[in-house]
């Protein structure tokens, strides 16, 4: 247990910061509700995800199937598991529509247009129209036309598929699965009458009896299915999450992968408030038939946008790049074009990326910072960053490089989640990678990169450990230590020589600025899953030994670290463990997102927030107030955070504010008066003001304190010389 500090530390430690405020400021983004428990994120789509990435095509993801549609016709994508060696995907082209035998006229391409889960290809008189269902595709042809006479539909499929029958229908499969064409029927309102659907090589046709047709309108439907020949997990599919927070509001983006294929994987993301699951908010990154892995996500508060970035790797070319696509931050609706973020180049391998945000607010740039790894060969890879805006315009044409030394082989960087701008005269990000010295030794390196895309501080080595040292998280800037040289980032790291988790504090310019602790010796910490982010003035870890992860908070002295909540249990059998803070967004000190792979059968993605500080409430009133005088708190009282109170009713105001210790209701002047901040032990008055501001400093001897706060005023009360008090606010340093 830490010692309880006294009244009389807290109250020397906060008289200075005491300062009046014209109005008390509001609690939005600290009064928030407790950390919720470990939810499940939304591991069945709610519905299909229809998407324009800018590549000319619509794509929609469904639970099944994936389809992409454009000027020449319909590709349709079955889903056959996780696993499954390859997409097999089926072409679908209309090529001829025949009335008595005579060919309509019909345009080579079609006008490509979509309506929520209605896809329309408009052929002149023809129009292939596709309704969306989230374990089908009803494939229609709406045919306007009054000559007489049978009609008949003549549609080209490609695939690798082998020709196959269904119950109700035509197919083709593999040992994967098999994909039905279904029945298909003429419909007149709400009569359906089946039609002939005949194979003739790699062609379906659609026979209409001239009979069957009415009016100068026909309306012929099939629907498409997938049928995986094995049962397919659904949770099996879900990997590799990350976590954004933005603020106002406290919005939570988490992105994932959701494997369509063993060559084929998707970036899905989705919204979530302190409540839970945001409805609607369920968004397709990136849908296509390429291979997008490694999603990291962080927010620009000024624009309210979220960017998630991912790596692309090409199978055919065995090339890497890194793309990218802004979401708004409100809805969690895609805001941008899925957009290549490395630079056009020779180089044949982008990969490993980052991404940190911005918090500022105003006028000025506010940018993202995307990182990763230029692979030249072999022996040769480099760190590079690039900077880019709200709508993913960057300042410069080429990447910037951070780390390059011949033969130099850097990896896996990582990028701090704010740059603190608004708390920062000179905002940066700071970057931490890896260099490999050998085939058996890694040490760490770092810089720091400005809203210009332009190296603050060089590359250079900060770890001055004889080992094996490799998987940096740093963290977004901790503007509040009372430590010399901040803003402070602090780096974890896993020392793989001792096999133990270590920390390092690194000041503005990359300088150490505590002694490294040791987190597993000293805090019982594991070796994986180490992340990090601070509010601050504290600092979160999460860590992993074995199946069991667990997070703590700490503090930060240029002694070491200080243990401020013993590590917590994340539920189930968690993995792939990613963390954020509200400061990477733009807010105060509200609760931690974080976000991870559970590996129980089925695996499925969860997410929780939490909090991290010692048990208790925010405020507590004792209603002793007398003549009418009203006063009202905001903010929470937590290490680094402030907070404020006004009074009411003042009249003409002649009085202030009384701090100190709780004092159970004592009639000092009059019995009508209690009194509830103790007069016998240190006390701090506060007057000639209705509002007051208490920045609390970071002192992390003043867990634990406790403190009153009431108001008084001279005039118009009914004590003696007309005093009133009011109720009394209670509260704990947390």
């Amino acid at each position: 247990m830490r010692a309880t500090p006294s009244c009389s530390l807290l109250l020397a430690s906060l008289t200075l910061p005491f300062a009046a405020a014209q109005h008390p400021r509001s609690a939005t983004d600290l009064d928030r509700p407790a950390a919720i428990p470990v939810a499940e994120s939304h591991r069945r789509l709610e519905r299909v995800l229809v998407d324009e990435p800018g590549d000319g095509r619509i794509w929609a993801l469904a639970e099944s199937y994936k389809a992409a549609f454009d000027a020449r016709g319909f590709e349709y994508v079955p889903f056959f598991g996780a696993d499954a060696p390859a997409n097999y995907p089926l072409r679908f082209a209309l090529r001829a529509v025949t009335i008595a035998a005579e060919p309509l006229a019909l345009p080579a391409e079609a006008s490509v247009s979509r309506g929520d889960l209605r896809v329309t290809l408009a052929r002149g008189p023809v129009d292939e129209i596709y309704l969306l269902g989230l374990d089908e595709v009803e494939q229609r042809f709406v045919v306007r036309c009054d000559r007489p006479g049978d009609l008949t539909v003549s549609i080209e499929v490609t695939t690798g598929l082998d020709p196959a029958q269904s119950n109700d229908g035509i197919a083709w499969r593999n040992d994967q699965g098999t994909v039905s064409y279904g029945a298909a029927f003429v419909v007149d309102g709400v009569r359906r009458q089946p039609i002939t659907t005949e194979r003739d090589g790699n062609l379906l046709r659609l026979h209409v009896p001239a009979a069957m047709r009415r009016g100068t309108e026909l309306v012929i439907d099939p629907v498409i299915r997938s049928h995986p020949q094995f049962n397919v997990s659904q949770g099996s599919i879900y990997s590799d999450p990350d976590i954004a927070v933005l603020h106002p509001g406290g919005r939570y983006l988490i992105a994932y992968e959701r494997a369509f294929s063993s060559r084929d994987s998707d970036i899905v993301s989705e919204l979530h408030d302190a409540q839970g699951f945001i409805p609607g908010s369920l968004a397709a990154v990136e849908a296509t038939t390429a291979v997008h892995v490694r999603p990291r996500v962080a927010a620009v508060k000024a624009a309210a946008r979220f960017l998630v970035v991912s790596q692309q790797d090409s199978s055919s070319t065995s090339t890497s790049e890194v793309w990218g696509r802004a979401l708004d931050g409100n809805t969690g609706a895609v805001a941008t074009n899925l957009i290549r973020l490395s630079d056009a180049s020779p180089i044949a391998q982008n990969h490993s990326p980052d991404v940190g945000g911005d918090p500022g607010q105003g006028l000025g740039p506010h940018p993202w910072c995307v990182a990763w790894i230029r692979q030249n060969s072999a022996t040769d890879a480099d760190v590079v960053a690039r900077v880019f805006d709200q709508h993913l315009n960057t300042v410069a044409l080429q990447a910037t490089v951070v780390a390059d030394l011949p033969n130099g082989r850097f990896a896996n960087v990582a990028v701090s989640s704010s740059n603190a701008n608004g708390t920062w005269a000179t905002p940066r990000w700071a970057l931490v990678y890896e260099l490999q010295t050998t085939a058996t030794n890694h040490d760490l390196h770092a810089a720091t990169v400005d809203l210009n895309a332009q190296v603050v501080t060089p590359s250079g080595g900060i770890d001055s450990f004889a080992a094996n040292t490799r998987f940096p998280c740093v963290s977004s800037p901790a503007t509040d230590l009372a430590i010399p040289g901040g803003p402070h980032f602090l780096v974890t790291f896993q020392d793989l020589t001792t096999q133990e988790a270590r920390a390092r504090l690194l000041g503005a310019t990359l300088r150490a600025a505590m002694s490294p602790p040791n987190l597993t010796r000293s805090f019982g910490l594991g070796l994986t899953e180490l992340q990090n982010e601070t509010d601050g003035c504290r600092f979160a870890i999460t860590s992993r030994s074995g199946s069991v992860a667990t997070v703590a908070t700490f503090g930060a002295t240029t002694s070491g670290m200080v243990l401020m909540e013993a590590p917590q249990t994340l539920a189930g059998s968690p993995a792939q463990v990613r963390l954020c803070g509200a400061v990477g967004g733009g807010g105060d000190l509200v609760d931690y997102g974080i976000a991870y792979q559970d590996q129980a059968t089925p695996a499925t993605i969860r997410w929780t927030l939490y909090e991290g500080r010692q048990p208790g409430s925010g405020f507590q009133r004792r209603i002793m107030g007398c003549g009418g005088l009203g006063i009202q708190e905001g903010g929470q009282p937590f290490l680094g955070a402030r907070i404020e109170f006004a009074l009411s009713n003042v009249n003409a105001f002649q009085g202030g504010f009384l701090v100190g210790g709780p004092l159970a209701a004592a009639p000092i002047l009059c019995a009508a008066c209690p009194l509830g901040v103790d007069p016998t032990g240190p006390l701090v008055g506060v007057v000639a003001t209705a509002s007051l501001a208490v920045p609390i400093p970071c002192d992390y001897g003043l867990l634990g304190a406790r403190l009153a706060v009431q108001g008084f005023s001279s005039t118009g009360g009914p004590c003696p010389g007309g005093l009133r008090f009011s109720d009394t606010i209670d509260f704990t340093i947390r």
